[in-house]
């Protein structure tokens, strides 16, 4: 992939992808220069570099003649994440208050990976009172910042994985003793995507979203079950007291009376 290529990946148009490679190994150019260096017409590579300056990408050093500079391609890259981070985050929570005109309580297939992560993104940041989140350890690395933000709202998260997590991801956290070969995520009890994992083009075998309260439900209570297990078991390993199965049963407990 070219240099100009992958700044446009990152939301460039070409003459600003091409203004930015410019002044990055040009610094202190004008823009008369840097029309000259890529060989595009003056008057479109000073508007080009004019929104890059908004974008913060480009410094203006108010001299004279007047010249600029290319943010360094580390504090670039660090400022295009956040700005998208921020403009995520709004945009999240706009679609979550969305809500259907009518009960839709179908079964839609979703094809890919990458819509299985996305819808459980948005179940993550419609989320009221509790989440039951199951996932692979490598897939539960995609929603730490959605759980972080859940949490921040008062959202009880419980998180059923098969490696290691922080205190940090969830409210309580189930160790699984086999490897876990889907991902299941119930918002509220009331909406879920189910998933297989995905195969080496990036597709799954069997993945659905609902708003079925019947299906959700289900996979709610199912999944704390789940938790029980994955507590009694690990307090098994350790050494089982009393004290530990009463405070797997009170997870449980907690988990199904949230909602």
């Amino acid at each position: 992939m070219s240099l100009q290529i992958a700044l446009e990946s990152l939301g460039l148009t070409q003459i600003e992808a091409r203004c930015y490679a410019h002044l990055a190994a040009n610094p202190s150019t004008t823009g008369y220069g840097v029309a000259r260096g890529i060989g595009k017409p003056t008057a479109n590579v000073y508007r080009a570099i004019e929104t890059l300056e908004r974008k913060g990408l480009v410094i203006h050093d108010r001299g004279t003649p007047p010249a600029y500079r290319a943010l360094p391609p580390e504090e670039m890259l660090a400022r295009l994440e956040r700005d998208f981070q921020e403009r995520k985050a709004r945009a999240s929570r706009e679609l979550a208050s969305l809500r259907p005109a009518s009960s839709d309580e179908k079964l839609y297939a979703l094809k890919s990976h990458d819509d299985v992560i996305a819808r459980a993104h948005l179940l993550l940041a419609a989320a009221r009172r509790v989440v039951m989140l199951e996932a692979a350890h490598d897939t539960l690395a995609r929603f730490e910042r959605a759980v972080t933000d859940a949490r921040s709202r008062g959202v009880r998260v419980v998180v059923i994985t098969d490696g290691d997590a922080l205190p940090a991801h969830a409210d309580t956290i189930a160790n699984a003793r086999q490897p876990v070969r889907a991902l299941r995520v119930t918002a509220d009890a009331r909406e879920c995507v189910m998933s297989s994992l995905p195969n080496d083009t990036g597709g799954v075998a069997e993945a659905l979203w609902t708003r079925s309260a019947l299906v959700a439900r289900m996979l709610h209570d199912a999944l704390a079950a789940e938790m029980f297990y994955g507590l009694v078991e690990r307090a098994l390993d350790d050494g089982l007291s009393i004290d530990e199965v009463e405070e797997a049963f009170e997870q449980c407990r907690k988990a199904r009376e949230s909602v």
